[in-house]
């Protein structure tokens, strides 16, 4: 009897730390916007790939928005240049974006929420989603960098405090 109202004390006092938690639900419903999302840099589909690696190089970001007559007409990111130019013996001042470029790329309204941006990067395996107005312009782009900070910002002392996981291990393969 008495270990028992000594078990509901502890429930009480100490939650499970693995549990949802309403206050992580409530972050997750932020909107976008609240998020430090970078300025829209963009670049026309028929620069250089050089001109491309070098703005983003100054800038000290991974993507950029391709856009053309005022539309966006693709996204050129750090993943487009490991997977589609490194490796091929290129020289980057004659090629162009557009022919490199992640074409038409998935976007997010302003109104989208936090929970929805990561459903979105994670299911479509990207890291880097446009923002767009009401009117379809380009507004910013949020990364997924920026959404872990947004998260870890409100999180870290509770992740920092997570119990150890003795039972926890890696059971695939390591390395190549």
């Amino acid at each position: 009897m008495i270990e028992e109202s000594l078990e509901e004390i502890d429930e009480s006092y100490a939650p499970d730390p693995t549990a949802p938690s309403n206050e992580l639900e409530a972050y997750l419903k932020d909107p976008i916007t609240t998020l430090s999302a970078v300025d829209v840099v963009t670049i026309g589909s028929g620069a250089t790939l050089q001109e491309a690696v070098d703005l983003m190089n100054s800038k000290r970001i991974g993507a950029l928005l391709v856009v053309d007559g005022g539309k966006i007409t693709g996204i050129f990111t750090e993943r487009d240049v490991l997977t589609k130019i490194v490796g091929r013996q290129l020289k980057l001042s004659e090629h162009k974006v557009g022919d490199y470029m992640t074409k038409d790329p998935e976007t997010l309204p302003e109104s989208a929420i936090v929970a929805f941006a990561l459903n979105k990067m994670v299911v479509g395996g990207f890291r880097h989603v446009p923002i767009v107005d009401k009117n379809g312009k380009a507004t910013g782009i949020v990364s997924m960098r920026e959404i872990m900070d947004h998260l870890v910002d409100h999180f870290s002392e509770v992740i920092l405090n997570l119990p150890p996981e003795p039972d926890l291990a890696f059971r695939g393969r390591d390395g190549g």
